[in-house]
């Protein structure tokens, strides 16, 4: 397995020569590896499909504009639907720049188990590019009532190790986030183009 995987992202690497190795690419990869075991050329591909929709130039050498850009659309939609939240979080200064990377990063993959990924992305492949946008928000919905209590040392503890999250709630109010945030709300300069995409009204 581990040879597989490094097969495949040397296959990106090399075949994406403006973009970087950063950490957290690994477990981007996995899900697509084990699903796709015997057809590295098949992993690869959906890599290659998968990372221009939700992570449009996040392996540039120097991504800092692109994540910069990303946590303050994050920053402003946790205050959209939780100001209580945003204020308290933003008041003893616990930051997504603290917690937030590694979740966008590798979407998810970083934080949850590979069951629990593949339901999250199966939701999330129907949804725009600003659907982990809304995953974010979704999990700290379920930690609101944690993290209104907590102090900055608290929320560093609690973020370092995760607590159980009910993934089919992280969903529905995935779901339900992205269907009541304007799309100005989630506007990104540095999104890809391949965005243009609904969640089918039967699901909302």
């Amino acid at each position: 397995g581990h040879k597989r995987m490094k097969n495949v992202l040397k296959a990106w690497i090399a075949s994406h020569t403006n973009l970087v190795y950063w950490q957290g690419l690994d477990s981007l990869c996995a899900p697509f590896v084990y699903l796709n075991f015997n057809n590295e050329a098949l992993a690869y591909a959906s890599l290659s499909a998968f990372i221009p929709k939700y992570l449009n130039n996040f392996f540039l050498k120097d991504n800092s504009l692109i994540i910069n850009e990303y946590l303050a659309v994050f920053s402003h939609l946790i205050a959209f639907h939780h100001p209580d939240l945003s204020n308290r979080l933003e008041t003893i200064g616990f930051i997504p720049d603290l917690y937030a990377i590694p979740w966008f990063l590798t979407v998810f993959a970083h934080v949850f188990p590979l069951n629990k990924i593949f339901h999250l992305w199966d939701m999330l492949l129907l949804g725009g590019s600003s659907f982990p946008l809304c995953i974010g928000v979704a999990i700290l919905t379920q930690l609101k009532a944690l993290l209104l209590k907590a102090d900055f040392n608290e929320c560093i503890l609690l973020f370092s190790e995760l607590p159980e999250i009910d993934i089919e709630r992280c969903v529905r109010d995935s779901i339900d986030i992205f269907a009541s945030t304007p799309r100005s709300c989630t506007y990104r300069e540095h999104a890809s183009d391949l965005t243009n995409y609904q969640i089918n009204n039967d699901l909302v």
